[in-house]
């Protein structure tokens, strides 16, 4: 706690709070005087608890797909691409980075309506925010209103979230890959409510077994669920012979397996630590570096084998060092702001400076992640 009250002093923050147990443990500064900041890409978390209340409602499925909602792709191969394929970042949709031509569109679902289809939908992970500009789409055709009425009245108000904007587009449609600004306290409401897995002061908000969809690693990615980011802990990490095994399956070759040999009988207390190993192997071996991503990673094939693995950290980050990081085992929830001023923005991306990105941030939750706490409460 004090590493990371320290980081956010030296880092610009403009806000953080830090929930256990539902029970502020810091806010800076108090809620009171806090204002509401973007929340740039942590948005996305938010539309994906709008497309669980209409699935709850049945007015929509993660199997719909989107010709379903917009009849112009009826006869179109982008009409294939499935709420689901969007949620996890598969639809195949081009998506501009960065995403100025977005904006200069002035209308957020009509770009993403005349935008090309890269790849077949499902068949890769690609980072997309174009697709979530129509997701926001086929929500308000689903369910009939706009997705900041339908937001406020299911989970904004019952939460006591009442201090809040969502940006627009020329059309009065909102942004479906950033947009929305609340108070850090707030925002640190939404990482209690995946904690608790949609129950909120003893009421389920949104039915549990949508946030065990959410958090379910998806195919192509195992750090991402359905727009939520998502990474396991372990007791230990080691490289062994069922890891070896499943290489050889995924069809690596047996002289890049060799390559990694001498992880063989260390243990490893963290993923970072195993990382560390583990690109010095690569590092040392660059003529299997290639075929390694390619069948290991490109198949989404463990990296590793994990002794008593389960859910450890939930997170999603935002442009210029917006992050809101929930630990579902020890029931804390980080989040932090900055505003996204033309200094900030300049030194982050002009000067390329990591000041106010606070990086630091992830790596000192994930140790708190891996921590047996002790609590006199």
């Amino acid at each position: 706690m004090e590493a990371l009250l320290d980081g956010a002093r030296t880092s610009g923050t403009d806000a953080l709070v830090v929930l256990h147990r539902g029970e502020q443990v810091f806010a800076w500064p108090p809620p009171d005087q806090q204002e509401p900041i973007l929340l740039m890409s942590v948005t996305k978390l938010v539309v994906g608890l709008a497309v669980g209340v209409l699935v709850e409602q049945g007015a929509l499925k993660v199997s719909d797909p989107v010709a379903q909602y917009f009849s112009e792709w009826a006869e179109d191969p982008r009409g294939m691409i499935t709420v689901e394929q969007i949620m996890q970042h598969t639809s195949g949709l081009e998506s501009p980075t960065p995403t100025q031509p977005i904006y200069a569109s002035g209308d957020f679902l009509r770009f993403a309506l005349e935008s090309k289809l890269l790849e077949q939908p499902g068949e890769r992970f690609r980072y997309n925010n174009n697709a979530l500009n129509l997701l926001v789409g086929v929500i308000e055709k689903a369910g009939g209103e706009p997705i900041e009425t339908l937001i406020d009245r299911e989970i904004f108000s019952p939460m006591q979230i009442t201090e809040w904007t969502w940006e627009q587009d020329d059309q009065g449609r909102a942004h479906g890959m950033a947009g929305l600004a609340l108070k850090a306290n707030d925002m640190a409401k939404i990482g209690m409510l995946f904690n608790h897995r949609g129950k909120w002061r003893g009421n389920q908000l949104i039915p549990r077994s949508w946030f065990d969809y959410m958090l379910t690693p998806s195919p192509r990615t195992a750090e991402l669920g359905a727009l939520a980011w998502r990474l396991d802990i372990a007791d230990a990490y080691v490289f062994d012979d069922s890891l070896a095994e499943q290489w050889a399956t995924a069809g690596l070759s047996q002289e890049a397996i060799n390559a990694f040999s001498k992880l063989r009988g260390k243990t490893f207390s963290s993923s970072q630590e195993y990382f560390t190993d583990f690109r010095e192997v690569l590092k040392a071996n660059p003529e299997h570096s290639a075929e390694f991503f390619e069948k290991i990673q490109g198949q989404g094939v463990p990296f590793y084998s994990a002794i008593n693995e389960r859910l450890g950290v939930i997170y999603h980050s935002g442009n210029v060092g917006q992050y809101l990081i929930a630990l579902p085992e020890h029931d804390i929830v980080v989040a932090r702001q900055v505003v996204e001023t033309e200094d900030v923005v300049a030194a982050t991306f002009e000067a390329e400076d990591t000041t106010y990105t606070f990086r630091e941030l992830f790596p000192l939750c994930l140790d708190l992640a891996s921590k047996q706490l002790t609590s006199a409460r």
